[in-house]
């Protein structure tokens, strides 16, 4: 049965503001203004093919004895329910890159390259690449973070809630390291985000360096 592809991604600020609870107006401002409403551009001057759930998982390499590819290893991407026809590929290579366990300066130097990859014309392209791959790792992971903990509040046992509250913690500074770095860095995010992101963590939070 044909993949039934969905047109585009959702809205960002959509997404944001459905996935997110209530964080406060000031916080909700800055992320639309800085992360949805680029995205959104992105996504309507990207139009390409992507597969929505790009996860290990996912990913099925054929050894080069197989005969499907000539040249080496072919890789075959399976589950195609979340496909999308006009995306930005960094859009799945963030959700590659959230399961690997890579440090900063290495997750960096892989983006970079795809950037080339994906935008071999300009390098004010390979910019802009880069840009989207961070934004939407920084949203993903806040909203990530957030389903966490209504996982924790709905869990069935102490110790479950505990292990959702740890995973919510570990996504939620993660995205704080994220906008810190690419702050001094790209100057890519406001020191304003930076502020409001840490204030509104929960009590239990404490961001680590």
């Amino acid at each position: 049965t044909p993949v039934p592809y969905r047109e585009g991604l959702t809205d960002f600020n959509q997404f944001f503001s459905t996935k997110l609870g209530k964080p406060s107006i000031t916080l909700t401002d800055l992320v639309r203004k800085e992360i949805c409403e680029p995205l959104n551009e992105r996504t309507r001057k990207s139009h390409k093919l992507i597969h929505g759930d790009l996860i290990a998982d996912n990913l099925i390499v054929v050894p080069r004895y197989a005969g499907l590819d000539r040249d080496g290893e072919s890789v075959v991407y399976i589950d195609w329910t979340r496909s999308v026809l006009k995306g930005f590929p960094e859009f799945d290579l963030g959700s590659l890159m959230s399961k690997l366990n890579v440090d900063e300066d290495l997750e960096d130097r892989i983006v970079g390259y795809a950037a080339s990859l994906f935008e071999p014309e300009s390098k004010d392209a390979q910019e802009e690449s880069i840009k989207a791959y961070h934004r939407n790792r920084v949203l993903q992971d806040l909203v990530a973070s957030h389903k966490y903990l209504s996982r924790a509040d709905n869990a069935r046992s102490d110790p479950q809630a505990e292990i959702f509250r740890n995973c919510s913690l570990l996504l939620f500074n993660r995205a704080i390291r994220k906008v810190k770095r690419q702050t001094q860095r790209m100057n890519l995010f406001s020191s304003n985000l930076l502020e409001e992101l840490v204030q509104s963590r929960p009590g239990l939070y404490e961001i680590t360096e």
